[in-house]
């Protein structure tokens, strides 16, 4: 189970979601804050959620690495989209508040919920499967 492809793929997830991240402030004209890296730091432990999921649950299957990670999918993707759409009406709140501080928080999870669903149901699965594990 313990594989540096496998660390390396989760560490590449992370950052890209931070990247995207980063791009978003650009494009919301939000500037560094305590604020905004407080943000960026709990989007760590957003972004790596759903592609460990999809990572651990293709390990953990047989066959072929296609095989692999359309029974991953077929197993967690549902759960990892609903999750990240409850988690999506959870904020939705937040982006009509007042208070600029609140807005922020509602840019941010909305970005890091979008970019991570689309990182552990899009590019992880199809880097799993040219990947030999």
């Amino acid at each position: 189970m313990g594989s540096w492809k496998l660390a390396a793929l989760t560490l590449f997830g992370i950052v890209v979601v931070d990247i995207d991240l980063l791009g978003m402030m650009y494009v919301w004209n939000i500037g560094l804050s305590n604020v905004s890296i407080v943000n960026l730091l709990l989007s760590l432990g957003l972004a790596v959620d759903a592609c460990v999921h999809i990572i651990h649950v293709t390990v953990t299957r047989t066959g072929t690495p296609r095989e692999k990670v359309i029974k991953s999918l077929a197993h967690v993707g549902g759960s990892i989209l609903s999750g990240s759409l409850t988690n999506f009406i959870g904020i939705l709140i937040l982006g009509i508040a007042r208070h600029k501080v609140l807005r922020i928080f509602f840019k941010f999870f909305f970005s890091v919920f979008l970019f991570s669903m689309f990182q552990g149901l899009a590019v992880c699965p199809v880097i799993l499967s040219l990947m030999n594990i």
